[in-house]
């Protein structure tokens, strides 16, 4: 199949933070890899993500913001600078370099994989905002429960599980 992403350095994939929602999760662990190896939870530490997204957690007494990512700088999965999971890619990797609402971004995408993203096109799987939405209404009930890191992941999955059945993407 051809792809922008075949002329490409892989920059996003080494450069990039990768956050992640937990469907993404499941999906990765559903084909088999374990979670601890590739997923994390990373400090926030710009001004520049979306807050209903973003896992507090109460181990130290206080509030401590963090995100769901992939291991990043090169991403986990990235293998002789190719993606080992393509085909079961997170959507923000196959969406990227544009956003879930398909406006271009990305930086780090040089000029002509940007432009033949363009021409094209990059795959937004039609279920993208929806996992995001709900993903959404899972940090918000995690984060009213004030829980702690160790407890985070299970409740993500669990809650994802429920709402991927629910939909009908299990």
């Amino acid at each position: 199949m051809l792809s922008p992403c075949m002329l490409c350095k892989a920059e996003c994939c080494r450069n990039h933070l990768i956050t992640v929602t937990s469907f993404d999760v499941l999906r990765l662990h559903g084909d088999g890899y374990g979670v601890p190896d590739f997923a994390q939870f990373a400090p926030c530490s710009t001004l520049n993500f979306d807050n209903d997204m973003v896992l507090e957690f109460h181990d130290s007494g206080l509030a401590e913001d963090y995100l769901l990512a992939f291991r990043s700088n090169p991403c986990y999965f990235l293998v002789n600078g190719r993606c080992e999971i393509h085909g079961i890619a997170p959507s923000v990797c196959k969406a990227y370099p544009k956003n879930a609402s398909g406006k271009m971004m990305g930086r780090l995408c040089p000029g002509i994989p940007k432009l033949m993203h363009g021409v094209l096109g990059t795959e937004i799987r039609k279920e993208y905002a929806k996992e995001i939405e709900i993903y959404r209404e899972i940090v918000t009930e995690w984060n009213r429960g004030r829980g702690r890191m160790r407890d985070c992941m299970p409740f993500l999955l669990e809650r994802t599980e429920e709402a991927a059945n629910l939909m009908g993407n299990k």
